[in-house]
């Protein structure tokens, strides 16, 4: 395709976005979706802190497309200040939890927060110019095409971190070759997650010196060393013995339910001082999950109480990570179902072995590297998590600690290797 064609493409796609512009503020002005997907923040480029200058500085745009995305965007700024200090940033994010996210970081670097623009060329040529991006970081794989144009025609470098490539992503691309072609050719360097995505990037015609094998940016956690005094103390508030043994189970789905139940029952049946904390995915499921119980949960929306308890249910958002940081153990749950699991590096950075049912899908990288490091460990089913979780905790207590000593060790050479990638 010559460069004209291309050309003609990108604003026939313009002018389609443009009419979508023109269609929300016509039949969406006057709705509650008006402000409810945050329109008029799409109608418009991020503004800046009016205290902050960039005279004098590079500036980097940082786009995460949702709050999972941003998160792991937070990651990787770490590492670009240590790199790059002097630095400024513009952070983005599609979904309101990311930009949420994203606002609550006060750092003195960043320059300007906001919502990504609707993908025309004139908000994103206005981005850019307005302010002086000279290097654009994507997380993970998102494509916006003016938005990738005007950094082609602004010569702005464009970084993909994270990098991963669905088969099914790849098949729709390769369709479109003729098109989506000149935007993965304009990136400098693509950071995989893994050999796998690596050689669909490669099938996209991406040059192999381009690509680099960097593993999941999820794994580069920094482990908070929490002292059993710390521990104490969230128990003490939560009515816990000290010398109970406390399990805690992360976004219960409510298909999960029976394998979990049958988990509780035969590790109780072991006559061991015991508690089973269970977060529900989502709140409104805490009620039908204590009734699969029999009532015999205490449902919390705190983390505080003086009842006596063997399982709660903590209707909260927002307290994973202190109940993952009070408990000795961590069972990931949407793997006893069919969601493919959650999150795990949100309990591994306490220290604490974790467990997980079969069905991993969507976390199967993370998976099998804390498998493969003796820290992770899978079950087929609620009884065998129960045994699982019996021989790790009182047989098998030292081999963990050893395991994660080691683990540590090798995360933190990791972290060094990608840091070097960098440009």
């Amino acid at each position: 395709m010559n460069t004209f064609t291309l050309i003609l493409l990108i604003h026939i796609y313009n002018s389609l976005i443009k009419t979508a512009k023109v269609l929300a503020i016509i039949f969406l002005r006057f709705t509650p979706y008006w402000k409810k997907w945050n329109i008029y923040e799409r109608l418009n480029i991020p503004q800046t802190n009016n205290n902050l200058s960039i005279n004098g500085n590079n500036v980097v745009l940082l786009h995460g497309a949702s709050l999972g995305e941003c998160k792991l965007l937070v990651k990787f700024l770490e590492i670009l200040r240590k790199k790059n200090p002097s630095n400024k940033y513009v952070l983005t994010s599609v979904t309101s939890t990311g930009v949420e996210f994203l606002k609550s970081l006060k750092n003195s670097d960043i320059i300007a927060v906001g919502f990504f623009p609707f993908d025309t060329l004139s908000l994103m040529n206005s981005l850019i110019k307005k302010y002086s991006v000279n290097r654009v970081w994507i997380m993970e794989t998102e494509i916006w095409p003016c938005f990738m144009f005007s950094c082609i025609k602004n010569n702005v470098l464009v970084g993909l971190v994270n990098a991963r490539l669905e088969e099914k992503s790849l098949k729709y691309y390769l369709r479109f070759n003729f098109f989506f072609k000149h935007f993965f050719l304009w990136p400098d360097i693509i950071l995989a997650q893994s050999n796998e995505y690596a050689e669909r990037f490669k099938k996209l015609g991406i040059a192999q010196n381009k690509i680099k094998v960097c593993g999941n940016l999820k794994s580069f956690i920094k482990f908070k060393n929490v002292s059993q005094e710390e521990k104490n103390k969230l128990r003490g508030l939560l009515n816990i013995e000290i010398n109970s043994i406390c399990i805690a189970f992360g976004c219960i789905h409510l298909e999960e339910a029976k394998a979990i139940k049958e988990a509780i029952i035969l590790f109780k049946s072991f006559n061991i001082p015991a508690k089973f904390i269970l977060v529900p995915r989502y709140l409104k499921d805490a009620k039908p999950l204590a009734d699969s119980f029999d009532n015999n949960a205490l449902i919390l929306t705190e983390l505080y109480t003086t009842q006596k308890w063997d399982i709660c249910i903590i209707q909260r958002m927002g307290i994973l990570e202190n109940t993952y940081m009070l408990s000795d153990c961590a069972v990931i749950c949407g793997t006893f179902d069919n969601t493919g699991g959650h999150n795990m590096w949100d309990a591994v950075q306490f220290g604490i072995p974790v467990f997980f049912g079969p069905n991993y899908e969507t976390q199967k990288q993370s998976a099998q590297i804390l498998i493969d490091a003796k820290i992770g460990f899978c079950a087929q089913s609620g009884k065998e998590l129960a045994n699982m979780i019996y021989k790790t905790l009182i047989e098998n207590k030292k081999e963990i600690e050893q395991s994660y000593s080691s683990f540590k060790l090798k995360l933190n050479n990791n972290i060094n290797v990608f840091e070097s990638m960098l440009p």
